[in-house]
C-alpha cells in the first residue's frame, strides 16, 4: 500500500514537470519522494531524468492555442500612395542675397550733428532728410563770402569808371598835340594812366571771379550739412547721434540699402553650367525681331534670360513666392572654385530678403513632365539597392528596387524613373519595423504629420482603407536581403 501511494505520487509530479515544463521543481520533488519512500537509488536517478527530460520536451508539447496567443501582432506602420506628380530637372545652388545699390551715407563737412531725421530700419525716399549738421558756422561763410563778392563788383565799378576817365584825357591830349598845344610827353603820360586803369579794371574782375568761387564753395558747404537720401531703401542703424562732432574722417554714419528689387548671387559648377546652358533657348528676341533675325545673327547672342525657371527657398525651408530673372553670367570660369558666377533679380515687396541672406537657388532645366513621386522617408539604401516596402493586396510588404533622379525633387520627395507607378502604395514611416514578406498594420499618413506625403481627401477624414495594389506593369525587382538580428 505505502508503495503505490509512493508510486502514485511520483507520477503526479512527472506529469506537473512535463506539462509546465518546470524541470527543477518536479526534479526535487521526485528526489524527495524517493528517499520517502526507501526506493532505490537507479529508480529514483532515472525518474529525475524522466523529470528533466519532460521539462525540456513540455514546451514543445503545448497546445496549439498556446502558440498562437504568443505569436507577434503585425506591426503598425504608416504608408501613403505613389501619385504622378509634375516634375522637371532642377538644380540646386546656394545663393548669397546682395543689394543692387547700397550706400554708406559720410559727411562732408565738420560740424556737430542737429538732427538725426530717420527711424533706424525705416524706409526712406529718394531726396528724404537723414542727418542735419549745424548750418550757422557755413551760413556765416556764406554770408563773408557774398559780401567779398559785392565789394568787389564795387572796385570793379570804380576801376572801369577810373579807366573812362582817363581814356577821355588820353583822346583830348591825343588831339591836342596834333595841333601843336601839348607835347607828345603829355601824350605818352595820358597813354600810361588809361593803361594803369584798365589794369585796375582786369585786378577788379579777377577778385570779382574768386569772390564768385568763395560764394558757391560757401554755398556747397552748406548744402552739404544737409545729408538726404540719394536712393530709396532701407536705412540701418545710425553710428552717430544728435550732438555729436563729425567730418570726412568720421566713416559711416549709417547705410542704406535697395531692397525692392533685390539680386542673388550664386555659383554654378562647370559641369552642371554646361547642362543648363544646352537646355537654355538661345538668341533671345523679340516677336518683331523674329520676323528679321536669322540663325547666323543669332548666334552667340546667348541664352534668353527668360528661359531660366528661377525660384527660391528661404533659410526656414518655405518657397518664396517670386520667381527671378537672371540678370548676368559671367563671361569665364574661376579657376580657383571650377564656378561660373550668376546673378538673378528677384522683386522682394514683402522685404522677406534681405542683403547677406543665404537662400537655396533652384533653376529649372528641360519641361515639366509627369512622373511618379515617392516620399524621400519611404526611401531605404542598402551597399547596392536603393529600395521600398510596397503593400501587396494581403498587406504584405514587398521589397521593391527602385531608381530616381536625385536632380528631381518635389515637396520632400523623389522622382521615380523605374520601379513603382502611380496608384501603388508605400511604407513611410516605421519600415525600421518590416521584414520583406511581413504582415502589416497600416494606416494612412496625414498631412499635419507628414508635409509633402500626398494624401486624398477621404484618407484625411478617415474614411479610406489602404488597398494595397501590386501592378503587374510596375518592374519586377529582387528584395535585398534582411540585416541579421542583432547587426
Amino acid at each position: 500500500m505505502a508503495q503505490s501511494t509512493a508510486r502514485d505520487e511520483i507520477f503526479r509530479f512527472l506529469s506537473s514537470a512535463w506539462e509546465a515544463g518546470r524541470n527543477r521543481p518536479a526534479a526535487g520533488a521526485i528526489r524527495r519522494s524517493s528517499r520517502a519512500l526507501g526506493l532505490p537509488k537507479p529508480i529514483g536517478r532515472l525518474l529525475k531524468a524522466a523529470a528533466v527530460v519532460g521539462a525540456f520536451a513540455g514546451p514543445t508539447a503545448a497546445p496549439a492555442l498556446a502558440q498562437t496567443a504568443a505569436a507577434p501582432s503585425a506591426p503598425s506602420v504608416i504608408v501613403a500612395p505613389i501619385v504622378d506628380q509634375d516634375v522637371s530637372t532642377r538644380f540646386p545652388f546656394v545663393g548669397n542675397v546682395e543689394a543692387i545699390q547700397q550706400v554708406d551715407l559720410k559727411a562732408r563737412v565738420q560740424g556737430f550733428l542737429d538732427q538725426v531725421a530717420f527711424t533706424e530700419g525705416a524706409f526712406v525716399k529718394t531726396g528724404q532728410l537723414l542727418y542735419q549738421i549745424e548750418q550757422a558756422p557755413f551760413q556765416a561763410q556764406l554770408a563773408q563770402a557774398q559780401g567779398q563778392l559785392a565789394a568787389g563788383k564795387a572796385q570793379l565799378a570804380s576801376a572801369q569808371a577810373n579807366l573812362q576817365e582817363k581814356q577821355l584825357t588820353l583822346d583830348r591830349q591825343t588831339a591836342l598835340v596834333k595841333s601843336g598845344t601839348v607835347s607828345q610827353a603829355v601824350v605818352d603820360t595820358a597813354t600810361a594812366d588809361r593803361d594803369v586803369a584798365a589794369a585796375s579794371v582786369q585786378q577788379a574782375q579777377a577778385a570779382i571771379a574768386q569772390a564768385e568761387a568763395q560764394v558757391q564753395t560757401a554755398q556747397l558747404n552748406l548744402s552739404y550739412t544737409t545729408i538726404s537720401a540719394p536712393i530709396a531703401g532701407r536705412i540701418g542703424v545710425t553710428n552717430y547721434t544728435v550732438g555729436n562732432l563729425v567730418n570726412e574722417s568720421s566713416g559711416t554714419l549709417s547705410t542704406l540699402v535697395q531692397v525692392n528689387p533685390i539680386r542673388v548671387a550664386f555659383a554654378i559648377p562647370e559641369k552642371d553650367y554646361v547642362t543648363v546652358m544646352r537646355n537654355a533657348s538661345k538668341g533671345a528676341k523679340t516677336p518683331q525681331q523674329a520676323e528679321t533675325v536669322t540663325d547666323e545673327t543669332a548666334i552667340g547672342a546667348g541664352p534668353d534670360p527668360d528661359s531660366f525657371k528661377l525660384s527660391l527657398v528661404l533659410p526656414d525651408g518655405s518657397s518664396y513666392k517670386n520667381g527671378g530673372k537672371v540678370e548676368f553670367i559671367n563671361n569665364q570660369v574661376n579657376a580657383n572654385t571650377g564656378t561660373v558666377t550668376v546673378r538673378a533679380m528677384f522683386d522682394n515687396p514683402d522685404n522677406l530678403l534681405l542683403p547677406g541672406e543665404y537662400v537655396m537657388v533652384t533653376i529649372q532645366v528641360g519641361d515639366t513632365t509627369k512622373m511618379p513621386v515617392v516620399p524621400q522617408s519611404a526611401v531605404l539604401q542598402t551597399a547596392d539597392s536603393t529600395y521600398v516596402f510596397v503593400l501587396d493586396t494581403d498587406n504584405k510588404a514587398v521589397s521593391r528596387t527602385i531608381t530616381y533622379n536625385p536632380q528631381i525633387k518635389v515637396n520632400g520627395g523623389y522622382a521615380v524613373t523605374s520601379g513603382l507607378i502611380a496608384g501603388e502604395t508605400v511604407i513611410v514611416d516605421g519600415v525600421q519595423k518590416v521584414k520583406p514578406g511581413m504582415v502589416v498594420a497600416p494606416t494612412y499618413a496625414t498631412a499635419a504629420s507628414n508635409p509633402g506625403i500626398p494624401v486624398t481627401e477621404e484618407q484625411q477624414q478617415g474614411t479610406e482603407k489602404p488597398s494595397a495594389t501590386t501592378d503587374k506593369t510596375a518592374p519586377a525587382a529582387t528584395a535585398p536581403a534582411a540585416p541579421a538580428a542583432g547587426k
